[in-house]
């Protein structure tokens, strides 16, 4: 059976639009969600066992796209800090994929 990959590359201008707004603490590879820059997008009392997003396992290129993706919602507050935290949990299990480093 011939496997089929696929390599979708984003345009120079969404990567543009995606450095821009990955500045200041967006910028860096792993979120401590109790850190005070997370408060105003809190709405709830935080009673997780996990409080880290660590994107650094996550090639270059599709680690900014994941971050763009979670900085974008959370700001915009179409995702909840908790679900990010559980979605980001995954990325430690990463490494076993094509995308990893």
């Amino acid at each position: 059976m011939k496997e089929t990959k696929f390599n979708v590359l984003a345009t120079p201008a969404k990567m543009d639009e995606i450095h821009a707004a990955l500045k200041g603490y967006w910028e860096k590879d792993t979120w401590n969600i109790a850190d005070p820059f997370f408060d105003e997008y809190r709405t709830e009392k935080w009673n997780c066992k996990h409080k880290v997003i660590n994107f650094s396992q996550i090639k270059s290129g599709i680690k900014e796209e994941a971050k763009y993706f979670f900085a974008y919602r959370i700001s915009n507050k179409t995702l909840r800090l908790q679900t990010a935290v559980n979605y980001g949990q995954g990325y430690g299990k990463v490494r076993s994929y094509p995308l990893a480093n």
